[in-house]
């Protein structure tokens, strides 16, 4: 295992207790109350993201707005952890340096889109191949063993 993930593993396992508790569970409704996600204003899944390490296990990481916090839904988390953030379209996400989504990307270049679906098309058609070039080798093989 990689030093990152037993450090993020460690510190789950230290503050599971912190969102266990009834003190956390009420904090977290009263910050998330009508709002909806920050990027994509969605209001299901929501959760609040912790933007700074520094506060994680103290006084600090129980107060979300001293922590400056903010809710987004788990989709959106998920991509702000992967390094992704929303496009302004708000269908897709982008990685922090890039422009655009590649929903917005291939509007604008058709011809890249025509490509990516071809490929996936050939490599479906690999694949298939393959699947029945097993099947007929695993025929093969119980026919022998009759």
């Amino acid at each position: 295992m990689v030093d990152l993930e037993k450090r993020t593993k460690k510190r789950r396992e230290r503050l599971r207790d912190t969102w266990s508790s009834k003190e956390w569970k009420e904090k977290r409704l009263a910050f998330i109350g009508t709002q909806g996600c920050s990027w994509c204003g969605s209001r299901e899944y929501l959760t609040v993201h912790h933007p700074y390490r520094n506060g994680y296990g103290k006084e600090l990481y129980m107060d979300f707005y001293l922590s400056q916090c903010v809710v987004l839904c788990r989709r959106c988390h998920a991509a702000l952890h992967a390094g992704k953030e929303l496009c302004s379209c708000k269908q897709g996400y982008k990685p922090f340096d890039a422009d655009t989504c590649f929903t917005c990307y291939s509007k604008k270049h058709p011809e890249i889109l025509e490509k990516v679906q071809l490929h996936k098309q050939v490599m479906k058609d690999k694949k298939k191949a393959s699947d029945k070039a097993y099947r007929a080798k695993l025929k093969a093989s119980k026919n022998k063993g009759i």
